[in-house]
């Protein structure tokens, strides 16, 4: 067993986990949202993953994926694939896009492009003018027509005039666009297949962007900027002007293979790549959105008009974060605290009682390692602060009962040798007295200054009141109008006062024996039972 007395300790910082102001934008946001998967094992989608995500005008969520389209009303999801019995013809979808007058367009693996326009699809393949049925890409311009990108190179289509025809860029490079989009000026921009970025102005010359290393996706957002990714993991953020590409940042992210852009309704630039997504600021910092799915490869983004941010992910499922009313306070603070039992913030420091031990966070949430929490590496259950400012802590190991005092940065401990049942402690309660009632595994034990005392010197009574103690685990305690209660784990709650001990049970018309809470009103204490809520007033009833 160990015995301590007191021992002072200076609370150095060995090692800090630290929380850089730039990542509060990145920890705020993903720790109140919730991240849902859908998939074929979870919230009956129709398939693993997804290659496009969007949500429509009408409000419907559409995903294209290798098994077909799918649209998503809330409650359920529709399918359409070969052989769905209305003139759908593809089962696999590469890329969704909805036009300004809303109009669906899907690009499908081998049937063309197909518009869904008042419930009818009418498809663009290679009998209308299209030199190949595979579509990797759409878009459009301002007058309404739609770019597509093929490996036979990229193709302008007139729905209004059922036309189609070929945009020929100024490069020797294969035309095989993967990714298209068009800027305020009507500007065109496409990534090839081999990696290179182009510019089609409205005038019809061609720009290419020179860069190094491939690239894999291009966005327009607001400001009419061009947003690049690279399979790099590489950023680039430009504006294409009169004299070609402007204003150019490069960042750099974590992530490879960015395959998808999208810039929310807060301003973020959302990314999409194979290893994760993230997202960039306001001042273009990069911030590790991590792996929801668990699997990644996603390739889509979009926010629906509830600002969920719907992930479409090639394997492991869709991803759609929603707003909490909840926040993930490990996810806020950047690390993990297994089983937390008990919280105590006291004079700008938060001390957190774990499975695992104790962790202490400073004003600026970083994480101090110091002699005091290397002690304690075991199971804590509970937290109490007194009124002059000390810490008590309940333990589940040799140092039973611990009181420390932050502003000396010193401790004492209570445990078998000093008088204590045992050392497995689960909370500490402070009485009017000045003493302190210590649940524990098998009953009660009370602390008056530095010592050990009876349960009558504890609570001011006369040594001559017999008073009857619970000898198992006791889980919770109150004291009002001059009686202490004790809730126990299976035999009901102990009334203690000058008048002895009464206990409240199932027969009593206690709802349970197990008393998990307690809370005291002026008017006596509501118990809560595992069965539900029973009331002791303070007359005894």
């Amino acid at each position: 067993m160990k015995k301590f007395l007191v021992l002072t300790f200076a609370i150095l910082v060995l090692h800090t986990v630290p929380i850089f102001a730039e990542e509060d934008y990145a920890a705020g946001f993903l720790a109140n949202h919730i991240a849902t998967i859908y998939s074929s094992t979870f919230n009956n989608f129709p398939s693993d993953g997804a290659n496009a995500v969007l949500q429509t005008r009408d409000g419907f969520m559409w995903f294209g994926g290798y098994n077909g389209l799918y649209r998503y009303d809330v409650s359920r999801f529709t399918a359409w694939d070969s052989v769905s019995p209305n003139g759908f013809r593809s089962s696999s979808i590469r890329s969704l896009y909805e036009c300004s007058d809303g109009v669906l367009w899907i690009g499908s693996n081998d049937r063309g492009l197909v518009a869904l326009e008042n419930g009818n699809f009418y498809a663009y393949d290679i009998s209308a003018g299209l030199p190949s049925n595979m579509i990797r890409a759409i878009t459009s311009d301002s007058d309404g027509a739609v770019f597509c990108g093929t490996p036979e190179g990229i193709f302008r289509i007139d729905h209004s005039e059922n036309t189609v025809s070929e945009i020929l860029l100024d490069t020797e490079i294969k035309q095989f666009a993967i990714s298209l989009c068009v800027d305020e000026n009507d500007n065109l921009f496409a990534v090839l297949s081999s990696g290179e970025l182009f510019a089609y102005t409205q005038s019809g010359e061609t720009i290419m962007f020179e860069y190094d290393e491939p690239f894999y996706d291009v966005e327009i957002v607001s400001g009419n900027r061009v947003i690049a990714g690279l399979r790099n993991g590489d950023i680039i953020i430009t504006t294409l002007g009169a004299n070609g590409f402007e204003q150019i940042d490069t960042i750099s992210t974590s992530l490879t293979n960015i395959a998808a852009v999208f810039e929310g309704s807060n301003g973020f630039i959302w990314i999409a790549a194979d290893n994760g997504i993230g997202f960039l600021d306001a001042d273009y910092n990069f911030h590790d959105g991590g792996n929801p799915n668990g699997v990644g490869f996603y390739n889509g983004i979009f926010e629906d008009y509830q600002n969920n941010l719907w992930i479409s992910a090639e394997r492991g499922g869709n991803v759609r974060l929603t707003a909490s009313a909840f926040t993930d306070w490990n996810k806020m603070v950047q690390f993990e605290t297994g089983t937390a039992n008990a919280i105590v913030v006291h004079d700008g420091y938060t001390y957190i009682g774990t499975n695992n031990g104790l962790f202490i966070l400073d004003e600026y949430n970083e994480l101090a390692h110091t002699d005091f929490t290397d002690l304690l590496t075991e199971r804590i259950r509970g937290l109490q602060l007194d009124r002059n400012g000390n810490i008590w802590i309940s333990t589940y190991s040799d140092y039973g009962v611990i009181r420390y005092t932050p502003r000396t940065n010193s401790f004492r401990n209570w445990a078998v040798n000093e008088g204590m049942q045992t050392e497995r402690t689960r909370l500490v309660h402070e009485l009017p007295t000045g003493a302190f009632a210590v649940a524990l595994a098998s009953g009660v034990d009370f602390i008056l200054g530095d010592d050990v005392v009876s349960v009558n010197t504890a609570l001011g009574f006369s040594e001559e009141i017999q008073i009857e103690l619970p000898e198992i685990m006791v889980l919770s305690i109150v004291y009002t109008d001059g009686a202490l209660y004790l809730g126990t784990d299976g035999s009901g709650v102990y009334r203690i006062n000058e008048n002895g001990t009464t206990r409240f049970r199932e027969e009593n018309g206690l709802s349970g024996g197990v008393v998990l809470r307690m809370l005291a009103d002026d008017n006596g204490v509501w118990v809560a039972a595992s069965p539900g809520l029973s009331f002791v007033s303070n007359d005894g009833d």
